[in-house]
């Protein structure tokens, strides 16, 4: 496939705040270096955990922090990127478009409205993501790159996700603090658990109880919950199975010592959300606890063993799980449907 008309060009796309968001864009931008390697690649991260997740990347030759914060930092935003060939906006941001074209962007696509097309905001112009059809997200967002700088997504073989990796002494850093932690001698393996969502529910404690026991019975070794604070979890872990050796490091690493903790953990047990892309894209294999949102959608190609109800009501259609009444996303998740993944992740 001819790349030529983007060969030399300084090229910028932007991804959305999460991790997760973020990583599932990664086969597209792996793929144009590929086929256009003299393009100058600049990805934009609104948050900083995103940012890192990317910027130790070999085919990204820039990564920028974005600002989003009132219109002032949108017209100089738009106007520190006027002088890339190609820019693309992979999210809904209609003010952040409108001064790029009015500082006079030529290859400008992004996700908009029919009215900002017929104004000639946008060369090309891709859907508004639409969190309650089940396609999958990678395939799509990774297309919508391809389109938007006129290329053919059939290009991109392999949609498995990339991460930053960690250093030795970002690893050598993680390892110490899980010794500290569990006050332990060595360390030869471990499982992380991470089992709160942002968007997703949480892994319920019904099910986190007996995997603690499954887990201290078939592999032997230390529990490593992260997550923003599961400190109260743990302690009612301890309490119910105390063979189990479950250390919190909730709030004690840094974006860069959670990546090697994934990297390095001999399986990883999460929800649908941004350590399961990290685990995932780092090689580990995953237990992915899905609720709100369908395998389909999110599960990476690589390293995951979706746990699902496999409900015609996921993804949510009622607003969010706030507004549902039965959950049966969750509930018809019992011990044994969990049990399942979790052998198949072992074997």
């Amino acid at each position: 496939m001819s790349a030529r008309h983007l060969q030399g060009k300084k090229i910028f796309i932007d991804g959305d705040r999460g991790i997760g968001d973020m990583l599932v864009l990664t086969p597209a931008f792996r793929t144009l270096k590929e086929i256009c390697p003299s393009c100058e690649l600049t990805v934009g991260a609104y948050e900083l955990p995103a940012l890192q997740a990317l910027e130790r990347l070999p085919y990204i030759d820039h990564v920028r922090k974005m600002e989003d914060r009132g219109l002032g930092s949108k017209i100089r935003t738009a106007w520190q990127l006027h002088s890339y060939d190609y820019v693309v906006l992979t999210g809904y941001r209609p003010v952040l478009a409108r001064f790029l074209h009015y500082f006079g962007v030529k290859h400008l696509s992004g996700t908009g409205k029919e009215k900002q097309l017929r104004k000639g905001w946008f060369e090309v112009m891709t859907p508004q993501s639409d969190g309650k059809i089940a396609r999958n997200v990678v395939r799509a967002s990774c297309g919508d790159v391809f389109r938007s700088l006129h290329l053919d997504s059939e290009a991109i073989r392999d949609y498995a996700c990339d991460c930053s990796l960690p250093t030795v002494e970002e690893e050598k850093s993680l390892h110490d603090k899980i010794l500290r932690a569990g006050g332990l001698t060595e360390l030869s393996e471990y499982v992380v658990i991470a089992p709160e969502g942002f968007t997703a529910l949480n892994i319920p404690y019904r099910l986190l109880e007996p995997l603690a026991a499954y887990l201290q019975e078939r592999l032997d070794c230390p529990l490593v919950f992260m997550g923003k604070d599961t400190r109260a979890l743990t302690a009612k872990l301890k309490e119910a199975v105390p063979e189990a050796r479950l250390i919190d490091l909730s709030g004690q690493t840094n974006v860069m010592e959670m990546f090697a903790l994934l990297k390095n953990a001999a399986y990883a047990i999460t929800v649908d959300s941004g350590p399961m892309h990290i685990a995932c894209a780092l090689g580990t294999k995953t237990v992915a606890y899905f609720t709100t949102s369908p395998p389909v959608m999110w599960a990476p190609d690589k390293c995951c063993y979706p746990v699902s109800a496999d409900v015609d009501c996921s993804p949510c259609k009622k607003g969010g799980p706030q507004y549902c009444s039965d959950r049966k996303c969750e509930n018809l998740i019992d011990w044994a449907v969990f049990k399942k993944s979790v052998e198949e992740a072992l074997r």
